[in-house]
Parts: structure tokens; sequence; C-alpha cells
């Protein structure tokens, strides 16, 4: 089941736009609240962007995500209203909170520790957020990110490029610690690095067992997906970008040969451990759609049709559960792809179902653990790998779908009496 994250929204622009924005949201909620499944406009694709229990005061929206704040959404939805924002956001579970700020087409996000002795607080009158009474400064937090972007363009390194990584600071272990204080081998690798003393970083890495790069792996796979909304110095880059390459260089096999002081496969039953090591070594887990195959890619958030793989459903455009348990998708049984019904449909299509498809930590656990950087062998422990998923299948009588069609039908008929 899903941690549920807690966020308040201001949009702030013309206030024509404004209130088309809360028109929106307005809509969303009393659509997901008509048909009991989620509900976004056609130009919101970002994943995961779903929202519960929304409401409304004083022009301040509230509702609730899974996992993580939905701002690519709120990006996606900024820009089509041509209006900003700024978002609060807290997900206890995780101990995930902060702020992100949207301004002239730059979204800066900042953790709460940048204020670690006071909480963020909204002033709508303002139409900005404030720690301890004083306005956040938005256009220098914004103006630091744009300069930042346009860093990474300008400089975008390459693995081949040996001089970015070279050697030219001679700080030690010692004066580290007396810095930061006693660090991990992972941060530390990090941190000489970030301090150009590349042949210490090398040095640890070199040290390092199987199990603990395929941990530096998984954190380096979550940062690179939120570079743009880090808010690293150039050293730092280029620290990640220098771990990236000896990873790269790693040889991939040793990766997956995980070694007896660190099995993965440790407290599995022989099923278990056999799942996980096919898994390590690079097998997608399958599902049953219907009766017809499907290879699940949560990397790519698609199931791909495993005799005809050019045929792909998209997690993206799948509604999810209230419970977060299952992704919803009507499914057409004749060509096995996603069918995708009007709001306006008078008459029940044929040859579509519904599917309830296990959500992602059922369908690939190893996928979702390297995502989130989480360790893979504790995530495993305790949410097993499934050998046989099966997607559960029910008629359009079972959905919403009457309903709708029922009060569409009510609105043609009006309409004609009307005329």
């Amino acid at each position: 089941m899903a941690n549920w994250c807690k966020n308040t929204v201001l949009f702030s622009g013309e206030s024509s736009r404004v209130e088309a924005v809360l028109e929106l949201f307005k809509e969303i909620e009393k659509q997901q609240n008509n048909t009991k499944q989620w509900h976004l406009p056609e130009f919101v694709t970002a994943p995961n962007s779903f929202m519960l229990d929304i409401q409304i005061d004083n022009q301040q929206i509230s509702y609730h995500t899974m996992w993580m704040p939905n701002l690519d959404a709120l990006r996606e939805i900024a820009d089509h209203f041509m209006v900003e924002f700024t978002s609060r956001f807290e997900e206890t579970g995780m101990r995930i909170s902060g702020i992100a700020l949207y301004h002239d087409g730059i979204l800066n996000e900042m953790q709460n520790e940048k204020h670690p002795e006071a909480s963020y607080e909204l002033d709508p009158k303002r139409q900005a957020y404030v720690v301890g009474g004083i306005p956040l400064d938005i256009k220098k937090d914004v103006t630091e990110a744009r300069e930042e972007r346009q860093w990474h363009a300008s400089r975008e390194l390459r693995y081949e490029d040996k001089d970015s990584f070279k050697t030219t600071g001679n700080v030690t272990k010692e004066e580290i610690n007396a810095l930061f204080g006693d660090l991990p081998e992972g941060e530390l690798l990090l941190k000489f690095a970030e301090l150009k003393n590349f042949e210490q970083a090398r040095d640890i890495f070199n040290s390092m067992d199987e199990y603990a790069i395929v941990l530096m792996e998984n954190y380096l796979i979550q940062t690179f997906h939120h570079i743009e909304k880090l808010n690293y110095s150039h050293d730092q880059y280029i620290a990640l970008r220098f771990l990236d390459q000896l990873i790269n260089n790693y040889d991939a096999e040793r990766i997956l040969d995980l070694t007896p002081a660190r099995d993965l496969t440790a407290d599995h039953t022989p099923q278990d451990t056999e799942l996980l090591q096919e898994r390590l070594a690079g097998k997608l887990p399958h599902i049953d759609l219907n009766g017809t195959d499907f290879t699940i890619d949560w990397r790519l958030r698609e199931l791909r049709e495993t005799e005809s793989p050019w045929n792909k459903l998209d997690f993206n455009t799948m509604d999810m559960s209230e419970s977060g348990d299952e992704y919803f998708c009507l499914y057409n049984t004749a060509d096995h792809t996603h069918y995708q019904f009007d709001d306006a449909i008078t008459s029940l299509p044929e040859n579509i179902i519904l599917l309830e498809i296990p959500y992602e930590i059922k369908l690939d656990p190893v996928a979702v653990a390297r995502e989130y950087a989480i360790d893979v062998r504790e995530f495993v422990m305790q949410n097993p790998i499934q050998k046989d998923l099966k997607a559960n299948v029910k008629p359009l009588s079972a959905t919403g779908i009457p309903e709708l069609i029922e009060e569409n039908l009510k609105k043609e008929q009006a309409r004609k009496i009307g005329r």
C-alpha cells in the first residue's frame, strides 16, 4: 500500500488564469467522485500524477499523492494555463518534506533541511511561502537553479574526457572527517571526488565489495533521475559523473556475482532465492493479462506483449485505485491494447474489460528498490518476488461506466427535448 504525501499548492498569475486552474481542480475531484476512478486532463502526462481528496480554501489547493509530490504534473498544469506556483509537501513515512517553487519556467525544489529550525507556512495574501514570517526569496532560488541548468548544458562531461577527472586536490580522510564527521564509504568517495582527489575516491571504489557497488549504482540511478531538481554544485556534479564512470568501467558480471558475505539471497526460501537470482541476472518478470503473457518493464513504465513486443501498455495512461494497490486498465481483448473511452460515451463498447493490475511493488520489487535507492535484499525480504502474477478481470458492468453512460443518455435526451 502506498504512503500518502500531503500537498498544499498556491498558483499565482493573472486572476482569470488562476481561477481557471481552480476550476480544473474542482472538475478533477468531481469526475473522480462520480466515476470512482482517477481523472486527469489530457495535457497532464507526467507519471504518478493522480490526486486524492482535493480541497480548495481561499485559492489554496490541498490534496494527497502517492509516495511523493506530483511536481511534474503541477508544472504541466502551470504551463498550460501560463501561471506559476509554490507548493509545500510532506510524506512522514519516508521523511520527505519541503517546498517547490515554479517561477519563470524553472522548477526549484528545496528540502526542509535548508531551513532546519523553521517550518514553511503558506501566505495566500503574499502568494508565497514564508519561513518564520519572512517570505522566501523565490527569484534568488530560481536564478540559482537557472544558472545550474545552464552550466549542465554548457559543460556536459563525456565519459572519455579523462581531463575532467585529474587529481588536483590532496585532501585527506582525516581532514574530511574533521569537516563533515565520519562518513560512510560511499559518501566519502563522493566527497573525495568533489574535492578533486580522484585517486583516493578511486581507491575507495576499488575496495568496495559487489554489494556496496550495487547500492552505489542504485543511488546514482535515482540521483540522475532527479538531477535537474537537485541544487548540486558544479563539483558535486563532477563527482557524480566520476562515480558514473567508475561503475560503467566495472565488470557488470561481477556486480551480479554477489559475494557469500553479502549474499542477497539469505533468509529466502529456495524458490525466493531462484527468483531473486534470475531477476538480478536481468530476467524481467511476467504477468498474465486475460490469458496473454506480458513482460513487465517498470523502469520504462510499460507492459510489453511477450510475443508481440511492439504492443505496449503504458502505466502512465492507467488509473490507480484509491488504495494505491492496483492499476486500472480498460483492455481490448481483441487487439490487446489499452482502450481509451470518451467521457461522452453512450453505450458499452464491445471486447472491453477492466484489468486490475497489481501495483509496482508486487510487479517488480527489485526495480522499485533500485529506483528509490533502497537496499534490495531488505526490500525483497519484505516484498517477495511473485512467481505467477495475474491481473484480476472484471466486466465493464462492474465499473462506474454504466452510470456514466446513463448520465450521458439523460443529458442527450434533455438536449433533444430542449430543442
